[in-house]
C-alpha cells in the first residue's frame, strides 16, 4: 500500500513579513548591492536557512521583498474618470512619501547598467502596473468621449507619473498636500475633448 504523503508544516506569515521588511529596508537604505541573505536573516531575527527555505537566492528575496512593498497600491477602475485619476494620484502621494519606496526605486536606476535583469524585474514591480492602469483608465476615457481622440496617452501618463519623479528631487514634498487633486485637475484640462462648434 503506498502511503501518503503528509503535507509539511506551513510558513509561518508572520516569520514571511518580517523577512521581507527586513529585506526591503536594506534594498532602501543600502542598495542592492550591500544586501545580502545574511544581513536580512540577522534584521529579522531568524536564520539563513529559514531565509533559503523560503527564498533560494538573494535575487528571487528582493523580487519578493519590493512587491511586498506595494501590494495592494493599485486601484481597480470604477469609470469615473475623475475618481479614477484621484485614486491613482493619491495612491501615488502615499507610495511617494514612503522612504522605502523611494529608496527602492533608487536602487533599481542604480542597477540599471550593473545588473540590467534585476533592473528590468524592479521596474516591472514599482512602476508598471501603475502604467498599465492608468493607460487603461486613458484608453476607456476616449473610448467613452471623455479624452479628445487624438491624445498621446504615453505623454500623458509620463506626465502623470513623471510628476512624482520631479516631486521628490527638488524636495517639495512639504507643497504635496494637494498635489493629488492638483495633478487631476491638470491631466483633465488637458485631456479633455474639445467642446463641439456653436452653431
Amino acid at each position: 500500500m503506498t502511503q501518503q504523503t503528509q503535507p509539511g508544516r506551513p510558513r509561518n506569515v508572520s516569520t514571511d513579513d518580517a523577512i521581507l521588511e527586513a529585506a526591503a529596508l536594506r534594498l532602501s537604505r543600502d542598495g542592492y548591492e550591500r544586501t545580502s541573505i545574511d544581513l536580512v536573516a540577522r534584521d529579522a531575527g531568524v536564520t539563513r536557512p529559514t531565509v533559503y527555505r523560503r527564498w533560494p537566492s538573494k535575487d528571487e528575496l528582493v523580487i519578493a521583498a519590493v512587491a511586498n512593498q506595494i501590494k495592494g497600491s493599485v486601484h481597480e477602475p470604477t469609470g469615473d474618470l475623475r475618481r479614477d485619476l484621484m485614486d491613482q494620484a493619491e495612491s501615488l502621494v502615499e507610495r511617494w512619501s514612503s522612504n522605502h519606496y523611494v529608496g527602492m526605486l533608487g536602487t533599481a536606476i542604480v542597477e540599471r547598467r550593473h545588473h540590467p535583469a534585476i533592473y528590468e524585474q524592479l521596474l516591472e514591480k514599482l512602476v508598471e502596473p501603475r502604467r498599465r492602469q492608468m493607460r487603461d483608465i486613458l484608453e476607456t476615457a476616449q473610448t467613452n468621449g471623455q479624452a479628445r481622440p487624438d491624445l498621446d496617452i504615453e505623454v500623458i501618463v509620463a506626465m502623470f507619473v513623471g510628476s512624482f519623479y520631479a516631486m521628490t528631487i527638488a524636495g517639495r514634498w512639504e507643497e504635496g498636500e494637494n498635489w493629488a487633486t492638483r495633478l487631476t485637475d491638470t491631466i483633465l484640462a488637458v485631456i479633455a475633448p474639445p467642446e463641439p462648434p456653436h452653431e
